[in-house]
């Protein structure tokens, strides 16, 4: 017989608190939240991210060792429709 456990938190006082702070005040924090949420996907995304250790031929359009693992960054972007996080490599 399989036990699980059940965890249920009374969050009516949170959702109050936060009904009440500044929508500025809110936007802050959902972002910060959303940024710390897309950290482990870019620690991951580093971790296997390949690194050439060949130098490139002559003409070749090859980034240098490393460049690619360099580059990854995460993006917030906040709009009509929420707060994105945007994580990879710039355009």
């Amino acid at each position: 017989m399989d036990e699980g456990i059940e965890v249920t938190f009374d969050t009516s006082k949170l959702v109050k608190a936060l009904d009440a702070m500044p929508a500025k005040m809110q936007r802050k924090h959902l972002r910060a939240g959303v940024k710390a949420g897309a950290q482990p996907i870019l620690k991951r995304m580093q971790a296997k991210c390949p690194v050439e250790h060949e130098s490139p031929t002559p003409k070749s359009t090859a980034l240098g060792p490393g460049v690619l693992k360099a580059s990854l960054r995460v993006k917030i972007t906040s709009g009509k429709n929420g707060v994105t996080a945007m994580i990879g490599a710039p355009e």
